[in-house]
């Protein structure tokens, strides 16, 4: 983990080791889900479920790009995904979609009742600077291996 000059600039020779302090990140954000349940006299499939009295998790399947009802911003989108929620917007849209397909499939749909459940998502995030890797135009790259870890093992699945 020498210094060389190239040119007028100092380089690394081989990867040199970083102490930083991690850099954090949190974020909070509302998700809904849609729940829904059939108030008839005997359960029904609506859309694939099937649904009876008791209040069920609806789990909507994701279309194709372009298709489909949009998703929230990018930047929360992910989040919202994993926990299996919607922005307000997508999740009412979703809810109203389900109750055209009941009127679709049960004629009068009337017996489908759903409502929207809302959650607090938090997440927080760490990153750390672990090291610095040779500039292009350094010392030859090629035989340089990669930096896999304290272990140094590589397992290929």
């Amino acid at each position: 983990m020498g210094k060389e000059m190239f040119g007028k600039h100092e380089v690394a020779t081989a990867e040199q080791k970083v102490e930083e302090k991690p850099s954090y990140a949190t974020m909070e954000c509302d998700g809904y889900r849609v729940e829904a349940r059939h108030t008839g006299s005997a359960p029904t499939e609506i859309a694939g479920v099937l649904l009876d009295t008791r209040w069920t998790f609806f789990p909507f399947q994701k279309a194709h790009r372009g298709f489909g009802v949009p998703v929230a911003r990018e930047y929360i989108a992910a989040d919202l995904a994993m926990c299996e929620c919607y922005s307000y917007q997508c999740a009412q849209a979703l809810r109203w979609w389900l109750h055209a397909e009941a009127e679709a499939a049960i004629r009068g749909g009337f017996c489908l009742e759903t409502r929207l459940v809302k959650y607090r998502i938090k997440a927080s995030r760490e990153w750390l600077r672990v090291s610095e890797h040779l500039v292009i135009g350094g010392e030859d790259r090629s035989a340089l291996m990669p930096d896999y870890g304290p272990s140094g093992d590589v397992k290929c699945a």
